[in-house]
Order: C-alpha cells, then sequence, then structure tokens
C-alpha cells in the first residue's frame, strides 16, 4: 500500500527515471544474491533455528506487530525465543546490546531504538539482542545461554 501510494506522488515525466533505476538496483540485488550463493560472499548460520520477519527497506508494513505475535506463540510452545534487531535509529554508544530474559523490561527507546523497546515492553521474558550486525548479537547471546 505504502509503495502505491508513493508511486502516485511521483511525477509523470520522472516514470521512467525512477523505473530505470529500479531494473539497476534489481540487477545488483541479483549479482549480490549470486555471490552468496557462489560462495563469495560469505554466508553466516547460527546453530539453533532462526525465522526472519522482514524486507530490505519497507517501513510500516506490521513487521514489530507479527514479531511479538510470533514470539508469543513460539512461548506458549515451551520454546525460549530470542529477539535479534539492529535497532534502527537507536542513540546508544554500545556496538551490541543483550537483554537477558532476567533483565525484565529495562528498555529505553532512546538508547535501543523504538521497536526493540516495544518488543521488549510486550516479551520482557526473553532474550533480545540488539546490533547492527545480527548474527553477533545472535552469538553473543548463544555463548551467554552456554554458561
Amino acid at each position: 500500500m505504502l509503495v502505491f501510494s508513493l508511486m502516485q506522488k511521483i511525477p509523470a515525466p520522472l516514470a521512467p527515471v525512477t523505473l530505470v533505476i529500479g531494473y539497476l538496483f534489481e540487477g545488483l540485488i541479483r549479482m549480490r544474491n549470486r555471490l552468496y550463493s557462489a560462495g563469495w560472499l560469505p554466508q553466516h548460520r547460527l546453530a539453533h533455528p532462526v525465522i526472519s520477519i522482514g524486507n530490505l527497506t519497507m517501513g510500516g508494513t506490521g513487521k514489530t506487530p507479527l514479531v511479538i505475535y510470533t514470539a508469543q506463540a513460539l512461548l506458549k510452545l515451551g520454546f525460549l525465543p530470542a529477539v535479534l534487531t539492529r535497532g534502527y535509529r537507536r542513540s546508544g554508544k554500545e556496538r551490541r546490546h543483550v537483554l537477558a530474559p532476567e533483565a525484565g523490561f529495562s528498555a529505553d527507546a532512546a538508547v535501543l531504538g523504538d521497536e526493540p523497546a516495544l518488543i521488549r515492553r510486550h516479551l520482557p521474558a526473553i532474550w533480545m539482542g540488539i546490533c547492527k550486525n545480527r548474527y553477533l548479537a545472535g552469538c553473543a547471546i548463544a555463548q551467554k545461554c552456554a554458561r
């Protein structure tokens, strides 16, 4: 819906330009995916199953409520999920935050980011990793859980 409304606001003379930019972007993404498939770019895998919710750039599509719902459903099934997030627009100086379940609700939106704070408010009993590199956050949580 958001993409459609944005497309309606593009002036007609710019439409061909945005089409070309879109094709260039698609080509770059396809090339990047081929580099991953060929093993030229490193892939990192966590030791535990991962459910990825989201896409490259679009905001406002309901990802945060879906993360909360999915984690709550996993908790009801007896699993202890961890949420890994970038913490977009966070002001915290630390490169990585790891919040343990026993820490409860200790989420400052200015430090962690608004989405991690919202998730933490709804899910205080889970592990949470906030880092630009979610793989590193996942490794930090796995290391702390192994102790």
